[in-house]
């Protein structure tokens, strides 16, 4: 090379050579192409270039290797078209789905990882498309493949190979687009979860965008529709999945259709029945598409979640069609007795659906556990409307608390933008119908046992007890407390008939009984003790006799009723184990009913010690689940005697959890901080104001277990502590 750079030196300073000496000067120039293949392959070939940097002109700088045909070419390079052929047909492939996917992205504009991904793709394509279909680019990929040591005899294979690799990156990108749907659509539900409720919607599109198909984002969509009060948009979203019959679509479409409805008629029944109709095969529809009558009831693989949305919307229905009425009439309440039955069955879809596997499009149309949790206490309140005997053995005071705790505070405060259309409906349907039929909180008028409850232990209002409370009479006379004590024994051990069942743990029953023994009430706090005594002929005949009603008609003429409250403890098999007032086994009730107490006339429903003195103390096994059951019923009950701060927030999400020690007789002696929540936010201290555990060494005779206290702002729950196993 440097021999034929001096040449030319000496070439350039000669005017004009003669014919022999153009002809040498050729020939030499081609035995150098002939022999660039060994020039080319030296080693301090590029370097010498690169140091000496000779003009373009300089032509035997820059030759590239020619092998003669008969060396140079294998067999192999006889097929290079069928790799170029292959080179361009995965180059149209990989366009293809480059371009599906950058429109996938764009549908909603580009965002960062559409445009990443796009750019990304784009330049792979037109690095490798250039290199099969333009002389530029042919050099550019063969100065590449050079640089990587590659022959030149497998440059068309290479090429291929970088086009395959193209295609697949764009293919796999494109099969995983529903995986980016589901990005888009976690970051909606985060959105939503925020309040965010407009890049909710965008952020749900865009996941539409990745998957047409995908049943969970387009019902998602109606939903927050739905949820924001949007009807009208809701129903367009949910019309198009019920086209195919989707059983989420069908029963979400027939919710929003009574909603929209009973928005329109102020939230009242009587609605339009041409509606109510549709609803109805819509919810009919939805409920066959997910029943396989081959399957066991509780199999796991039934959508238990989809069926309690069904059943409440099919309720919703039935109640959709009643219209106001100020005096029940015998029609509506049977009406209303069918509703709470069916409400009753939630609670067991309730349990199946927390270990069965979840649907997602389900999840994302429905506020499951949410909902049917508050719908199931709804069932109460409307039994105790129409008489069901399924409310028979159930503490009004208490379904009154669950009642607020999943309705109030768990359904209405526990989401974060928006009101649930059930919560508006329900507190439409309680101020205009339920509450003028079943007087609960003012007591104005006792006429049921929830307003007798009420009254005598908990509500209090000032009026009820200036007009009633010198003529409700917790009996005094012992004698009186000892002859309904041995009449009832008798009755139970005569009467009981044994569980179907095969119980091994005692039974407790509440009694409140009046004077002459007729039974008012009876309450039970667990499963097996209530199951146990709604099946008793010798209780439902005695609660048949409304004997309330008759007292309450005694009382309006100026009479009084007097009443007793037993607990009694019973053996699986009848045997009346130990009865006592209620009031000797939970005294500190009756210590917070005298401070709270701020009239005379209601010193009458405090028990006299001397009465507590007739009977048996016994220790309460706290291991026995009706135990418990009644206890936790004391300590909720006794919560609502106490005042509580209200600084530290009315409802918050993540509850602060203490674990108690509590006596067998219903007091808190000991507490622990369980969270951060506890700890953090309420400073380890329970959220009652002026609380103090009571200071005195612990009884050796004394029982005690441990209770879980949840505090969620003013919504309180307790229930018995179960350690982590």
């Amino acid at each position: 090379m440097r021999s034929r750079d001096r040449l030319q030196d000496e070439l350039s300073q000669v005017a004009q050579l003669d014919d022999e000496q153009l002809v040498k000067l050729a020939e030499l120039d081609l035995e150098l192409k002939q022999r660039s293949d060994i020039a080319c392959t030296d080693k301090e070939l590029k370097q010498m270039r690169q140091n000496l940097q000779p003009p373009e002109s300089a032509w035997w700088w820059y030759l590239d290797p020619v092998i003669e045909d008969s060396q140079a070419k294998t067999w192999l390079d006889k097929f290079d078209w069928v790799w170029n052929v292959g080179t361009v047909v995965c180059l149209v492939v990989a366009t293809s789905f480059i371009t599906q996917t950058a429109k996938a992205f764009s549908n909603e504009g580009f965002d960062f990882l559409g445009t990443l991904s796009t750019i990304g793709q784009g330049a792979g394509l037109a690095f490798v498309a250039g290199g099969a279909l333009t002389d530029k680019g042919k050099k550019a990929v063969e100065s590449t493949l050079m640089s990587m040591k590659i022959p030149a005899s497998l440059h068309a294979e290479a090429t291929f190979g970088a086009s395959l690799l193209l295609m697949g990156a764009a293919y796999g990108i494109h099969q995983n687009l529903p995986k980016v749907g589901d990005f888009y659509f976690d970051q909606a539900q985060q959105h939503e979860k925020n309040g965010e409720w407009s890049q909710a919607v965008q952020s749900y599109k865009r996941a539409l965008n990745f998957a047409q198909d995908d049943y969970k984002s387009q019902i998602a969509i109606g939903f927050l529709y739905e949820k924001l009060g949007n009807f009208d948009e809701a129903l367009k979203v949910y019309k198009k999945g019920s086209f195919y019959g989707v059983p989420q679509f069908l029963n979400a479409q027939a919710r929003v259709m009574l909603m929209s409805e009973l928005q329109k008629n102020n939230w009242q029944g009587g609605i339009d029945e041409d509606v109510v109709r549709e609803a109805e095969s819509l919810l009919e529809r939805a409920n066959k598409a997910i029943t396989n009558y081959s399957l066991k009831w509780d199999d796991p693989s039934k959508d238990h979640r989809l069926s309690a949305d069904i059943q409440i919307n099919q309720a919703i229905a039935e109640m959709a069609k009643l219209k106001y009425e100020g005096n029940i009439s015998e029609k509506t309440k049977n009406s209303l007795n069918e509703i709470a039955d069916n409400l009753f069955y939630l609670e067991d879809e309730v349990k199946k659906s927390q270990s069965a596997k979840q649907d997602p499009v389900t999840i994302a149309s429905t506020l499951g556990s949410k909902r049917t949790k508050c719908y199931y206490q709804q069932a109460f309140l409307l039994g105790r409307i129409s008489g069901s005997s399924r409310v028979h053995g159930s503490d009004p005071l208490m379904n009154d608390k669950d009642l607020s705790d999943d309705c109030t505070f768990g359904l209405s405060l526990g989401v974060n933008f928006y009101i649930p259309s059930d919560v508006t409906l329900f507190k439409n349907y309680y101020k205009k119908f339920i509450s003028s039929n079943l007087d609960v909180h003012s007591a104005s008028e006792i006429s049921n046992i929830s307003s007798f409850m009420g009254l005598v232990y908990f509500y209090r209002q000032q009026e009820a007890i200036s007009k009633y409370g010198n003529r409700i009479v917790l009996i005094q006379d012992f004698e009186t407390w000892l002859d309904l004590a041995n009449q009832w024994s008798q009755i139970i051990q005569k009467n009981y008939v044994k569980g179907y069942k095969k119980y091994t743990q005692d039974i407790i029953w509440r009694l409140l009984l009046s004077k002459d023994g007729e039974l008012i009430a009876y309450f039970a706090y667990d499963d097996q003790s209530r199951e146990l005594g709604n099946t008793q002929t010798f209780i439902t005949q005695a609660l048949e006799k409304k004997t309330i009603n008759t007292l309450s008609t005694e009382l309006a003429k100026g009479g009084k009723i007097e009443f007793v409250d037993f607990k009694i403890v019973l053996s699986p098999e009848g045997k009346v184990k130990h009865i006592l007032p209620w009031a000797m086994a939970y005294p500190n009730t009756l210590k917070y009913l005298g401070e709270n107490c701020k009239d005379e006339n209601c010193k009458n429903l405090i028990l006299e010690p001397r009465i507590s003195s007739v009977f048996k103390e016994y220790v309460p096994d706290l291991n026995n689940s009706s135990e418990l059951g009644a206890l936790q019923a004391i300590l909720q009950l006794n919560h609502n005697f106490l005042a509580l701060k209200n600084d530290k927030g009315i409802y918050y999400e993540e509850p602060a959890i203490f674990k108690l020690k509590v006596s067998a007789d219903g007091q808190i002696v000991d507490y622990e901080a369980m969270n951060q929540v506890a700890i953090q936010r309420l400073e380890k201290q329970l959220p009652y104001a002026n609380f103090k555990t009571p200071q005195f060494p612990e009884l050796v005779k004394a029982s005690y277990t441990n209770f879980r206290l949840e505090v969620r702002g003013f919504q309180i729950k307790f229930a018995p502590w179960s350690d982590p196993k």
